[in-house]
């Protein structure tokens, strides 16, 4: 079928988005939504490994970078087996990384997603630079403090990255409707991070075996555990602060208020996680299980607060705006065809010449002013026929004219 020389099979329809603004979009963006899942699932891994690898002292496990011993296939020590299964999984997050940003850039309905998206694929690189600052200067505790806290961070944007690209069809940027709890919960969650690496860089993990406080024959190194906690309270207090701010504001988004929830009682496990390290004078497995639910709660926290942001007019109660906005509004189409009503009806018809009030070309009465509908009466002066019991003939006048 041709129209104007084009075939109507040649022209590719343009992606959209349903009434309720979803979408498919194209494969692009089908695409982007897998990878950026893909890359917040492989990213959490390589955390857990990672904290697996501090715990169990196998960071030195391959004293070179990139390979081990020089070798590229499995190594037959434990330590070494772990060290270098970090680095592949490192290196598979990469790849997700950056495969995640190019699908982006090309996407459709998830445009959105490229910038979280780029900004993960630069902190992978800087990530893996540090990872091979950590062996270089073989496990300086600086290095690997700020190995963690990057990796972290980094989690956290692959799922902005993931919300964004499950959002973005139906919703926009708006980082106000965070509020000041939400930024408040953001900035001291990071800083219970930091202060969560600073105890393991100074070795001070087992200096307060006790909880909340230390007692006071503790060392000074406890001091690094206090502000740890600290830290750790003000970021509970902002979490509740968070949910609570938007817990009306949100009556609409049952998801939203699921995970809301869900990070409120996150926090608690990682504080008993938290309490349990101490207790035990921060042994390897309550530690790596601390870290593993930290990492948990982080990525839970980020995608609450940004799903706020970025999807404020599904969860939030602003009005919808956009295309779709404008396509759910129901139209009336009774009001373009219904009949008009009312005295303008009878003054926007047409007429028609009449006669003493009835029509020269229809049987059909009309109304006059406090009269009632009157039945079809021929006039004699048309008809020629019978007196009409309304309109008399008139009288004619001498020269025999006709009534006019």
């Amino acid at each position: 079928m041709q129209h104007h020389g084009v075939s109507s099979l040649d022209v590719e329809p343009t992606p959209r988005s349903t009434a309720d603004g979803s979408g498919t979009g194209t494969r692009a963006d089908r695409i982007v939504l897998a990878l950026a899942i893909a890359t917040t699932i492989s990213t959490f891994a390589l955390v857990v490994l990672g904290s697996t690898v501090r715990v169990t002292n196998s960071g030195m496990g391959c004293p070179s970078w990139p390979l081990c011993f020089g070798q590229v296939g499995p190594i037959d020590q434990y330590h070494a087996l772990l060290e270098q299964s970090h680095r592949y999984l490192a290196g598979l997050v990469s790849v997700a990384a950056f495969s995640t940003a190019l699908a982006a850039w090309r996407a459709h309905a998830r445009k959105m997603a490229f910038g979280p998206a780029a900004a993960a694929a630069l902190l992978v690189v800087v990530q893996a630079a540090l990872g091979a600052l950590t062996v270089l200067a073989k496990n300086a505790p600086w290095t690997v403090a700020v190995h963690l806290v990057v990796g972290l961070t980094f989690l956290g944007v692959t799922v902005v990255t993931s919300v964004t690209a499950v959002l973005a069809p139906r919703g926009s940027w708006r980082p106000g409707a965070v509020g000041r709890w939400g930024w408040a919960l953001l900035v001291s969650m990071l800083a219970t991070i930091v202060g969560g690496s600073l105890v393991v860089a100074n070795g001070a993990g087992g200096a307060c075996p006790a909880w909340p406080l230390c007692p006071s024959s503790a060392p000074d190194l406890a001091n690094w555990q206090l502000l740890h906690r600290s830290l750790a309270g003000v970021a509970g207090v902002s979490l509740v602060g968070f949910v609570a701010s938007r817990w009306r504001t949100t009556a609409g988004s049952r998801a939203w208020r699921t995970g809301a929830l869900a990070s409120i009682g996150l926090y608690v496990v990682v504080a008993a996680f938290g309490a349990a390290s101490a207790l035990t004078k921060a042994k390897a497995s309550w530690q790596d299980i601390h870290l593993t639910v930290v990492a948990l709660l982080w990525a839970l926290v980020v995608a609450t607060v940004s799903a706020l942001a970025i999807g404020h007019q599904r969860v939030g109660a602003s009005e919808p705006t956009g295309p779709s906005a404008v396509r759910a509004e129901p139209t009336e189409p009774s009001a373009v065809r219904a009949e008009p009503t009312g005295p303008s009806a009878v003054r926007a018809e047409p007429t028609e010449p009449f006669t003493a009030g009835w029509s020269t070309t229809s049987a059909t009465p009309t109304r006059e002013p406090g009269a009632g509908a009157q039945p079809p009466i021929a006039d004699p002066r048309w008809a020629g026929s019978g007196a009409s019991p309304r309109y008399p003939p008139a009288p004619t006048g001498a020269a025999g004219a006709t009534p006019l």
